[in-house]
């Protein structure tokens, strides 16, 4: 039986606080009392992660500065290498405390105490900060507070993750619908669960709903209102498992997949304008019905110089590795604006396009123009493949 890793794993990204700017890199002149939002390292890993799952759990600063001698010479490093040695040193200095306290301790019961005490920046992204930045001393208070009520926590489950809805039979879906059973997320055996509630996360109440559990409270269902969301785009919500005394206990995340179907009659010339940023790329999923070629043009604004990476997949027949090989890197100029190339597609499968800057790219926001033409083989004109074809 594979173990149940994810009550004992914590995922860290790498953060930027004021504090940090000014003791790290020596910036001065930043307000006190009204100072910058955190932020989260270009270089720092984003969700969503593996098994469909928001990716990151919790955010710590991430820099070193080392002195390299008695002069005034120092080394300064930064990255997730070391936002983690410091997520770790305060989960000790936590676990030294509740043991001066005789308190019982656990490492799901850690990473829960941290879940809900971590500080979420207002609009900060979840698949950036995860539950948010780690707040120790805060998570002490907590625990020591409620440790009384933790003995009704359920453990999670060997399989902890989300929900993915993507359609893949080309019908005009209004409403997806899946029932899901709350054993596949925590375990609950000889647990009252009576009490538990549902709740739909405020960022998808539009557009998702969740029924009531069941007699035995072990299944429920989750509806999706498809004309509420945009073709072609992903969403994201959760469903939060409320506990009467202690609130949240776990969040399912829950992804939806809207593909524009297209046919011989309908969205087979699609144009688009995007901004690309390090920490957003575009993506846009198609479900192409019995097409089998699919010609993309990327287009720069005037007088950019800048590159991108393009990257798709077919989620259904695609494993990582072969969706990791479909990457192609494209280089704009004032005498080069665009770039063209063809793709096949599977016919009747959704088909996932992901363009991306650089984290080194030459600027920070670059406008694109991106016209997809989708057609059969016999429609195909002469000219490069992705994969390098003609």
């Amino acid at each position: 039986m594979r173990r149940n890793v994810e009550n004992y794993i914590f995922t860290i990204g790498a953060v930027l606080t004021s504090e940090v700017q000014k003791r790290a890199y020596y910036i001065f002149g930043i307000n006190d009392t009204n100072p910058p939002p955190p932020v989260v390292y270009s270089w720092s890993s984003r969700g969503p992660g593996g098994f469909k799952s928001r990716g990151v759990d919790f955010v710590a600063p991430g820099v070193l500065r080392r002195k390299t001698s008695t002069i005034s010479f120092e080394n300064f490093f930064h990255g997730t290498n070391y936002a983690s040695p410091n997520a770790a040193g305060a989960v000790a200095c936590l676990l030294s405390g509740l043991k001066s306290k005789s308190i019982e301790y656990s490492p799901d019961l850690i990473k829960f105490a941290l879940f809900k005490t971590a500080f979420l920046p207002k609009n900060g992204k979840i698949f950036e900060f995860g539950h948010g930045i780690i707040q120790i001393n805060e998570a002490f208070d907590y625990f020591c507070k409620n440790v009384k009520d933790f003995k009704n926590i359920p453990k999670l489950s060997n399989v902890a993750e989300g929900i993915m809805f993507i359609p893949n039979d080309g019908k005009e879906q209004v409403f997806l619908e899946e029932s899901i059973d709350l054993s596949s997320f925590i375990n609950y055996e000889n647990q009252d669960t009576t009490k538990l509630k549902l709740q739909v996360s405020k960022n998808a109440e539009n557009f998702m709903e969740v029924s009531k559990t069941d007699e035995n409270n072990l299944s429920f269902f989750v509806k999706v209102d498809t004309n509420k969301l945009e073709a072609g785009n992903s969403n994201f919500g959760e469903i939060m498992i409320l506990h009467p005394k202690i609130g949240s206990i776990f969040n399912i995340p829950i992804f939806v997949c809207n593909p524009i179907k297209v046919s011989e009659t309908q969205n087979f010339y699609i144009k688009k304008e995007a901004f690309l940023t390090f920490d957003k790329p575009y993506r846009i999923r198609f479900y192409p019905e019995n097409i089998n070629i699919c010609d993309i043009k990327i287009t720069a604004s005037k007088c950019l110089i800048t590159n991108c990476w393009i990257q798709y997949c077919f989620p259904y027949s695609m494993n990582v590795k072969e969706a990791n090989n479909t990457k192609k890197f494209l280089v704009f100029s004032r005498i080069k604006p665009s770039e063209k190339f063809s793709i096949k597609v599977n016919k009747n499968e959704v088909f996932d396009v992901c363009i991306y800057q650089m984290v080194c790219a030459t600027l920070p926001n670059a406008k694109f123009t991106l016209e997809f033409n989708f057609k059969n083989d016999e429609q195909k004109e002469g000219g490069e493949a992705a994969d390098g074809t003609v």
